[in-house]
């Protein structure tokens, strides 16, 4: 057991790496989105989401999947802070 709890320590202190990234991507996202609205620019980029999956692929299946849902979720910004 103490191993399990050993590692369930480490996975939260990865966790909240993970979150705390996740938030400032998503506040970037955010920014980029405004400016891309105020400019009248397309807010969908398929060769960036293209570039961004396939460095995501050479972690493996699992952060693949992961990166499609964040990409998902960024597109869903409304360009509001």
């Amino acid at each position: 057991m103490d191993k399990i709890n050993e590692y369930r320590i480490k996975i939260n202190e990865i966790d909240k790496k993970i979150m705390e990234l996740l938030d400032y991507r998503f506040y970037y996202t955010n920014k980029i989105m405004n400016l891309k609205e105020a400019n009248n620019i397309d807010k969908f980029d398929p060769t960036r989401e293209k570039i961004i999956l396939t460095k995501a692929s050479w972690y493996g299946v699992q952060v693949h999947s992961v990166y499609r849902e964040i990409l998902k979720i960024s597109k869903g910004f409304s360009g509001s802070e």
